[in-house]
């Protein structure tokens, strides 16, 4: 299959001090009607979009989610924000690594997953952009998690790094 975005491993600064870092550690999971939305001949013409979510598996470093209901989560946003019902997107479970920039320097290993939605052809980049947004205030606030990092990327390449909050 072809998915025209970066699954490289990503750093950040974290706003408060610290650092995290997430590493993919599984297979790519397809998800929607879509199995391929792209095509080989309009990728050197159309330009690609797509945002990379990474959220957290854990609540106060205790595993409260699995994989499967982040996706069902997201499926259920896009449909309420009517983004096109059979949006194509993938999962993919990694790791968290974040250090503090406390005087403890506690490194923390959270199971995660990235969400990769692909932005649908004819929606436009910027209405995309403020639904991935949304979405990410969305499942920050119903996770129950701190923050989660949006990577928004145009031909695999990363154009915004976004620290989202509730």
């Amino acid at each position: 299959m072809l998915y025209p975005f970066n699954n490289a491993p990503l750093g950040i600064l974290l706003p408060q001090g610290g650092k995290a870092r997430y590493n993919p550690k599984g297979a790519v999971a397809p998800h929607g009607a879509r199995k391929n939305p792209f095509s080989p001949a309009k990728l050197d013409t159309t330009p690609s979009y797509a945002a990379r979510l990474f959220v957290g598996l854990s609540v106060h470093h205790v595993p409260t989610y699995t994989v499967e209901q982040v996706v069902k989560l997201t499926q259920a946003f896009l449909h309420k924000m009517r983004y096109a019902e059979d949006a194509s997107f993938i999962s993919q479970r990694g790791i968290c690594t974040i250090t503090k920039a406390d005087d403890t320097k506690e490194t923390i290993n959270e199971n995660s997953v990235q969400i990769v939605i692909f932005k649908d052809p004819p929606a436009g980049e910027v209405w995309f952009r403020r639904i991935v947004r949304n979405l990410a205030q969305h499942l920050c606030r119903i996770m129950k998690q701190e923050w989660i990092i949006l990577d928004y990327q145009k031909n695999g390449l990363s154009e915004y790094i976004w620290y989202v909050t509730k």
